[in-house]
């Protein structure tokens, strides 16, 4: 878990706490709603459950393919975020390692699996 700072739009900071969906299996049905909200009309036929059931497969604290979100002081959720290594299967060269970038994650720690 991580507090990060964000400014808003009168130049306040708040503070927010950004979790692995698998820490926070409360709020799967919350999520998923969400998701399907803002995404749902590009796939004729989806439901709710089967974004529940994809973001089961998300629930991951240590490796991606992974789901975040963000808390709000009091434990709300008010964001999410998927982390994944290939957003597009059509271009799976534009992955983490592209070239000349592999050189900045491997500084700041991270590696190939």
């Amino acid at each position: 878990m991580q507090v990060c700072g964000i400014r808003s739009s009168v130049d306040r900071v708040t503070s927010m706490e950004i979790s692995s969906l698998a820490d926070c299996p409360h709020l799967l049905p919350i999520v998923a709603q969400w998701h399907f909200s803002e995404w749902g009309h590009l796939y004729p036929g989806g439901t709710v459950d089967g974004w529940l059931d994809h973001l089961r497969t998300r629930m991951n604290a240590h490796h991606i393919a992974m789901t975040v979100v963000a808390l709000d002081p009091r434990g709300d959720p008010i964001g999410t975020a998927a982390l994944t290594e290939h957003d597009m299967e059509t271009h799976r060269d534009l992955g983490l390692y592209t070239n000349g970038a592999e050189g900045l994650y491997q500084r700041l720690g991270w590696k190939r699996s």
